[in-house]
């Protein structure tokens, strides 16, 4: 599951993105609790099973990606064509406070 960014339960622009990766002891294919997906819910889906990476490209944007592991027998297995959800998440506060540096400096 993601979420979209979200702040005291409800979507926010400025909030963290939540990722949970796995769930144990829940098999697939196993309902929700709810059926329906609150509003901040961005990706749910527990049809796969799946594992994340998360590669850092710099100070400020990360790439989180979720990939399926099961595949049908004699198809070989790609990690680009079993990509089942990925996100750029990006570092806010480094770049607002590089912004608030640059408009300090510039002042100066």
């Amino acid at each position: 599951m993601r979420t979209y960014p979200v702040a005291f339960s409800r979507r926010n622009p400025r909030g963290p993105v939540h990722i949970i990766q796995g769930n144990g002891g829940k098999a697939v294919c196993e309902p929700y609790h709810n059926e329906t997906a609150e509003e901040w819910v961005a990706v749910r889906d527990q049809s796969q099973y799946g594992y994340g990476t998360l590669e850092l490209f710099n100070s400020t944007h990360a790439m989180w990606k979720l990939i399926k592991t099961g595949h049908d027998e004699g198809e070989e297995f790609e990690p680009n064509l079993n990509l089942l959800d990925e996100i750029w998440v990006r570092n806010q506060l480094y770049v607002e406070e590089m912004s608030v540096n640059k408009d300090w400096e510039d002042n100066v």
